[in-house]
């Protein structure tokens, strides 16, 4: 089973742009493609904040301690730096052991099967204008590598950062190559909750990143399309065609798609089961669901229409109704009630599905899936199900992103000057 860090959302995200569109369907589509980025570096290096030593022996993980220091912890020993210091010197900021300004040069992603929406896994942004850094290690406990992942960070907003985390950049270890990285969510000026798309996190080892602050006229970087293997936040005015088709006009307001009828649906297969996690930031209308015959789902189908492969995902009262097409297969209790928004997400690994409500308690009811899946939300018929009436639903964003039997933790370190 995954193990999934659980998310409490404080705040709602930022209200966007407000809009108000009705769109009838489009059957234009581009054909899209991912990134599966090929090169990457696992690195060690010095002590992080927050990180407390252990039961230390000499030579343990190729450490050498000091007295009773200890670092017996898999991801302390990974750090080279820790055990060749006094104990009086191991603090939380750590010296940096690479010098240079920032990224300057460039790395190009390469493509792979999997269809979805085009994006790059490092890029060219001189960092001149940043003034601090803090490394970020990627600690994986599984045996093989994660190709083209994305890892969340929780960041603590810092006074030499922008406000609103503008000013946020993430790097490899050596700052010569730009990630890609969104913010889910923040709560400007505490704390952000961060995805970044790595080439490679290294097997049973700690992979090194360096997270960019301290510029107060940096623009704002967070791009989710360029993090995922799908993305969309409705911020546009208009649904994107490239991207979506409809059976029943929709509705696009404060960043949000608003599906009252009919179904919304991918215009191409976003990705592929299994290894990948599909999930919607979602609100049912309780005053608008009881007189409809149908509740709104969020589905990923090996088709457009309803079809021996439909996960389904949608909501009655307090419970979560799972469907793959022909049985319910779970009704979880749901927190909150009707009304309120939630995270609904559905993974396949090579054994199980799984369904979760705001990245917890992932229920597997049912068997592994393999194949190519579309996203629709709506009517459960998917587009065969035309303008039929279902109950309201709200989308704030969906996205894929990799999935992994475990999910690798993340520890940002003490502030360095680049």
């Amino acid at each position: 089973m995954p193990r999934l860090s659980p998310l409490v959302y404080a705040l709602l995200i930022p209200a966007c742009q407000t809009t108000v569109n009705l769109t009838e369907g489009t059957e234009t589509a581009t054909e899209n493609s991912t990134v599966d980025a090929t090169n990457g570096t696992n690195s060690t290096n010095n002590v992080t904040e927050g990180v407390t030593t252990g039961n230390c022996t000499e030579g343990a993980e190729g450490c050498s301690c000091y007295g009773n220091n200890t670092c017996n912890d898999k991801l302390v020993c990974s750090m080279k730096n820790l055990c060749e210091q006094s104990p009086g010197e191991m603090t939380g900021d750590s010296t940096s052991t690479t010098s240079g300004s920032g990224p300057t040069t460039t790395a190009e992603g390469t493509a792979d099967t999997t269809s979805g929406m085009t994006s790059d896994t490092g890029s060219e942004e001189g960092l001149d204008g940043w003034s601090r850094y803090r490394e970020v290690l990627i600690d994986n406990d599984l045996p093989g590598d994660l190709t083209d992942f994305q890892v969340h960070v929780d960041v603590d907003y810092d006074s030499d950062m922008a406000a609103d985390f503008a000013d946020l950049r993430f790097t490899d270890e050596f700052g010569t190559m730009t990630l890609p990285y969104w913010i889910e969510f923040d709560t400007a000026p505490v704390n952000a909750y961060v995805w970044v798309r790595v080439p490679v996190i290294a097997a049973e080892s700690i992979t090194t990143l360096r997270m960019y602050y301290g510029n107060p006229n940096a623009a704002a970087g967070s791009d989710g399309p360029a993090t995922f293997l799908f993305f969309d936040d409705f911020e546009a005015a208009e649904l994107d065609a490239s991207k979506w088709k409809t059976t029943a006009p929709i509705q696009i307001d404060f960043g949000r798609l608003k599906v009252f009828s009919g179904v919304v649906y991918s215009t191409k297969a976003v990705a592929d089961f299994p290894g990948t996690w599909a999930e919607a930031r979602m609100e049912w209308h309780p005053e608008n669901v009881n007189p409809n015959p149908y509740p709104s789902g969020f589905m990923a189908s090996e088709s457009q229409s309803v079809g021996p492969n439909l996960q389904y995902y949608n909501r009655q009262a307090t419970h979560g109704i799972v469907f793959d097409g022909q049985n319910i297969l779970a009704e979880p209790m749901l927190e909150g009630g009707m009304g309120t928004t939630f995270i609904a997400g559905i993974a396949a690994d090579d054994t199980d599905t799984y369904f979760s409500y705001n990245r917890g308690f992932p229920a597997s009811p049912s068997a592994a899936l393999s194949f190519s899946y579309f996203l629709l939300f709506g009517h459960g018929y998917g587009k065969t199900g035309g303008m039929e009436n279902v109950g309201d639903v709200d989308i704030d964003w969906v996205l894929v992103r990799r999935h992994a039997e475990t999910d690798p933790l993340t520890f940002i370190g003490g502030e360095q000057n680049p």
